[in-house]
């Protein structure tokens, strides 16, 4: 027996995903209006409110195998993307953010707004080594999705409390800091119990010259010059000035300009935020 249209019809792949428009009726769309207010609202989006993000539809979210269910998505336009927009005259998307239309009627209003202010926060602006935003070849904004901060399970929480859970990623970058920097450990921990330390205990005149480069926290293009000049340490470093004298800066090839004003800063606040340095020096003459 033959098939009919409507047998032929229902076998068609379904859409599941379509843009939300901005406008219906002359009135802004619930998704729309949230979403434009919280990055007018909210001081913490300050730095993506020129991003043009677009919303859209998302249908027939479930669970996974780990019972966990999406009720919304973010991402980042892709290169094809933005040339297609562009070869039919729209403007340039930069990030998408997909919402469960399925479940987004039997929402509450704060969890819609929840969901998107979750997205919202994904955006990150893509910074350069000089702290400023990336731009591709035709001068276009370069965005990155951010990683969650905090992630934990439920029996994390119930055996920790949700204080100590919260607090874990502070913890784990205050281990890596001091893990890069042993006496600011010492020095930290004293002005917190309002004690003073001796610097000559721990230091003597010579120890700033074992001091890495590395953790000045210079840009990948100054510390990959230094490298390939064979500077690892503050000692070398300065032994590299003596040798070459006023202009030695001028001698470590890949700097230029902006790289030698950079470190020249770097060298300057490492010496002000480590007076511990200069005390050990000054007590060993």
């Amino acid at each position: 027996m033959a098939k009919t249209k409507t047998e032929e019809s229902d076998k068609r792949t379904p859409i599941k995903l379509r843009p939300i428009i901005r406008k219906h009726a002359g009135k802004i769309t619930e998704p729309w209006n949230i979403m434009e207010n919280l990055l007018a609202d909210c001081e913490v989006f300050a730095p993506i409110k020129h991003a043009h993000i677009k919303l859209y539809w998302q249908k027939d979210w479930k669970a996974d195998a780990d019972n966990i269910a999406v009720g919304a998505q973010v991402c980042k336009a892709s290169e094809l993307d933005r040339n297609q927009v562009e070869e039919w005259g729209g403007v340039t998307p930069d990030i998408f953010i997909k919402l469960a239309e399925t479940h987004w009627p039997a929402f509450k209003e704060i969890d819609r707004e929840r969901f998107i202010f979750h997205e919202l926060c994904h955006i990150k602006v893509a910074m350069d080594s000089n702290g400023k935003q990336k731009l591709d070849a035709k001068d276009r904004p370069l965005w990155r999705i951010g990683k969650h901060p905090i992630t934990t399970f439920p029996a994390e929480i119930e055996r920790y409390g949700i204080d100590a859970v919260l607090g874990a990623n502070d913890k784990m970058l205050e281990v890596i800091r001091f893990s890069d920097r042993p006496m600011e450990k010492v020095f930290d921990e004293a002005e917190k119990s309002g004690m003073t330390v001796s610097a000559e205990v721990v230091l003597t005149a010579d120890s700033w010259r074992n001091y890495l480069l590395a953790h000045l926290g210079c840009s990948a293009r100054v510390s990959k010059a230094l490298e390939t000049a064979g500077l690892k340490t503050l000692g070398e470093l300065t032994n590299f000035q003596a040798k070459h004298g006023d202009f030695w800066i001028k001698d470590i090839k890949g700097l230029g300009a902006t790289g030698s004003e950079e470190l020249t800063n770097r060298l300057e606040s490492f010496w002000t935020e480590h007076p511990e340095y200069c005390q050990a020096q000054s007590e060993e003459k």
